[in-house]
């Protein structure tokens, strides 16, 4: 290449300075928070935390422009709303929802860097030049979470039960330059060529949770000095891999998967939990649990 220079007195290939790359970044975030008061046993609260985040010259070493990647801003998010209710003067519920949502790309190339370009690394050397060494992805994962629980407090008793349903789904595409035409990174040992790495590129793959969901209850019970608190726990969680195609590379065909569901199914696991504890005097100040 036009920038890289042959040193006669070491017979190896050394980078031009000029055509380092500079790792410029911008992170920006914003926060926003809802409180309402709706009544004097009512309340919703929510939030929303947003981020941008982009780089300029990311990945690998900086001793060549063109083999820095760009990590473009996409969509991240966290969210959260929740109700909370004092119905008597004995019974609590909430309820709320939650979502996280990471949208990105991952190893975009630098705009002037053509798709065509093959990605050279000298693993000696560990120089790099022509295009990113590393596969570009494109990741959408949203995931959101539900749950609701009720509290029932009395003299002697702190009864509590609830549910929560966490479900989401993740898919991911991936390629090295022009589909069919690059696919491959050619490597170098002292500015010699050694190696060529090939890939099964375009790649893309999706999978879902249908649902990791959760039943609970728990009391604390007390009967003069002792206290009890038995509580259980049952879960069950389904996930599956979708239906999915990945389109013809260089080095491979077109390929189609189909659906696999129960990518795992578990359940219904119960966890059982007892624990007790005495005041030995009747002053709260020692126990035994």
């Amino acid at each position: 290449n036009s920038f890289w220079n042959l040193d006669p007195t070491r017979r190896t290939y050394v980078p031009d300075l000029s055509r380092q790359s500079l790792d410029d970044n911008t992170l920006k975030a914003g926060m926003t928070r809802l409180t309402l008061q709706m009544s004097q046993r009512h309340k919703f609260a929510a939030y929303l935390d947003r981020t941008s985040k982009w780089r300029g010259g990311e990945g690998g070493p900086l001793d060549a422009h063109e083999s820095t990647s760009v990590r473009y801003p996409r969509n991240y998010y966290t969210a959260q709303a929740k109700y909370t209710g004092t119905l008597t003067n004995r019974l609590l519920v909430e309820g709320g929802l939650a979502i996280s949502h990471w949208t990105w790309s991952q190893w975009d190339r630098q705009p002037d860097v053509s798709l065509t370009a093959v990605p050279r690394v000298d693993r000696t050397l560990g120089t790099e030049w022509g295009a990113p060494d590393s596969v570009a992805r494109f990741r959408r994962g949203p995931r959101q979470a539900l749950s609701a629980w009720a509290s029932y407090v009395t003299g002697t008793h702190r009864f509590k039960t609830g549910v929560s349903w966490d479900f989401g789904t993740q898919e991911s595409t991936s390629w090295l330059g022009q589909t069919g035409v690059v696919d491959l990174i050619q490597e170098y040992r002292l500015g010699r060529p050694d190696t060529v790495n090939v890939f099964n590129t375009p790649l893309y793959f999706a999978n879902r949770l249908n649902h990791d969901l959760a039943v609970y209850a728990q009391d604390s019970w007390t009967i003069e000095r002792l206290t009890l608190s038995p509580g259980v726990r049952v879960e069950w969680i389904n996930a599956e891999i979708r239906p999915q195609a990945s389109g013809a590379g260089r080095f491979v065909p077109a390929r189609e998967f189909a659906r696999e569901a129960c990518m795992p199914c578990w359940g219904p696991d119960v966890s059982p939990r007892v624990a007790a504890a005495y005041d030995l005097f009747g002053n709260g100040k020692t126990a035994v649990k």
